[in-house]
């Protein structure tokens, strides 16, 4: 058995068969346990979400698919979790679970970017309809936030999740999202990232009145660079490109505001490098600081080996 394999295994019965917590709401599509972390609980808090076949528990903020909860409840190696679900996969009655995956090629165009496609027909509805935006919760996008090394706590302050549907493929299709300053919305999983609506930056401004502002290439650079800080609350002003086209409206928003010092964390390529040395033209004092992870492409790439 492989790790493919492993993760298709119904989650429900693995779960019950190897721990006896009592069970709390059930619906269709989730059930809810007292948690087998925290024997002295009065609520359930671990969530199975039986659609996607994952898990997540809310005592301590992890979850993620079968191989996970296998070595968080055994603490085993991945090795030891394959040969004990293959000891145990007799005793069950269900057939390997299966489930739309979200195809990488449907979230990348030939711009590495997705947004509403134009109207040719008034009486044709946009490719892409978003159905719900709610606060993030999501185990599959909880997960996958904490595998980039991010902070939960501070992402949740930040992002939202998305669900939309293409109404060209019949698909449903779900992650994290933020709004830029046009009011179109940003989205990133694990198979892409894109926009709904028109291409903006995205502007954060502190609690407290600052004169400084610092500029990130991706909103995933802005978190992992406050993760690494271990920060809960800006202490800049903060502008994400979403994409270096939008310098100039970047540098339009910074003259408009007279800040006194800009910060740049931006990509280590060539790209980073252009937007760097445009931004550096500014009237003002400008700090390249990708010296701290020079020997890496990004700031969430150094963090996720920094940690």
């Amino acid at each position: 058995m492989n790790c493919k394999q492993a993760n298709q295994l119904p989650i429900k019965e693995v779960f019950e068969s190897i721990s006896n917590t009592q069970k709390g709401k059930e619906t269709e599509s989730e059930i809810w346990y007292f948690s087998p972390f925290n024997p002295n609980q009065k609520t359930p808090s671990l969530k199975l979400n039986l659609n996607l076949n994952t898990w997540y528990d809310f005592t301590i903020g992890k979850g993620g698919k079968i191989i996970d909860l296998i070595k968080e409840l055994k603490n085993y190696s991945i090795p030891e979790t394959l040969k004990f679900l293959s000891e145990i996969r007799g005793s069950f009655n269900s057939t390997l679970f299966s489930f739309p995956q979200q195809q990488e090629n449907f979230f990348l165009n030939k711009n590495n970017n997705l947004s509403n496609e134009k109207k040719t027909d008034p009486v044709k509805k946009e490719i892409l309809e978003i159905t719900k935006i709610r606060n993030l919760k999501n185990p599959v996008l909880l997960e996958y936030i904490i595998s980039r090394k991010i902070n939960i706590d501070f992402a949740k302050k930040f992002l939202s999740e998305i669900y939309f549907f293409n109404n060209k493929k019949k698909k449903h299709y779900f992650a994290c999202v933020w709004e830029n300053k046009s009011k179109g919305w940003e989205w990133n999983n694990k198979y892409g990232k894109g926009i709904i609506g028109k291409k903006d930056v995205s502007i954060l401004k502190s609690q407290q009145e600052s004169s400084n502002i610092a500029i990130y290439e991706g909103f995933f650079d802005f978190l992992s660079h406050y993760t690494f800080l271990d920060k809960k609350e800006l202490k800049n002003d903060s502008i994400i490109l979403n994409s270096v086209t939008q310098i100039k409206k970047a540098k339009k928003f910074i003259l408009e505001n007279n800040y006194s010092k800009i910060y740049l964390y931006l990509d280590n390529d060539k790209a980073g490098n252009l937007a760097t040395n445009d931004l550096l033209d500014l009237p003002f004092e400008v700090f390249d600081e990708r010296k701290l992870y020079k020997n890496f492409k990004d700031f969430n790439d150094f963090l996720k080996n920094y940690i």
